[in-house]
């Protein structure tokens, strides 16, 4: 994975998130997905094993966004279905923290 810092700009009141030239650096990954959607690609989940589903077709997650696979974390509409962009947001943030406890716990660092 390739991974790049980034630095706010507030120009006048606007704050933008700006890459900064240079900073580039991999990072090891066994696996990323990345994916934009409003509803589960069954292809994925049916291509990866342990990762449960519910009657719908939504990823079964914890409150912080754990699979019920080691090391998978699933966020937003996969996990909600259609919510509001706050809602999935908010619960994006705390799988967030999770993943950063989880490989920090994991890898250390």
């Amino acid at each position: 994975m390739l991974a790049s810092t980034t630095e706010k700009v507030d120009e006048a009141g606007n704050i933008t998130i700006e890459k900064i030239d240079g900073t580039e650096e991999l990072f090891p990954a066994d696996s990323i997905i990345i994916a934009v959607s409003q509803k589960p690609r069954s292809n994925i989940v049916s291509t990866t094993g342990g990762i449960k589903t519910n009657k719908f077709g939504l990823v079964v997650t914890d409150n912080d966004g754990r699979t019920t696979r080691e090391g998978v974390f699933a966020s937003g509409d996969v996990v909600t279905g259609a919510k509001t962009v706050v809602e999935a947001v908010h619960f994006s943030k705390r799988g967030a923290k999770t993943i950063e406890a989880f490989v920090q716990e994991k890898y250390g660092f």
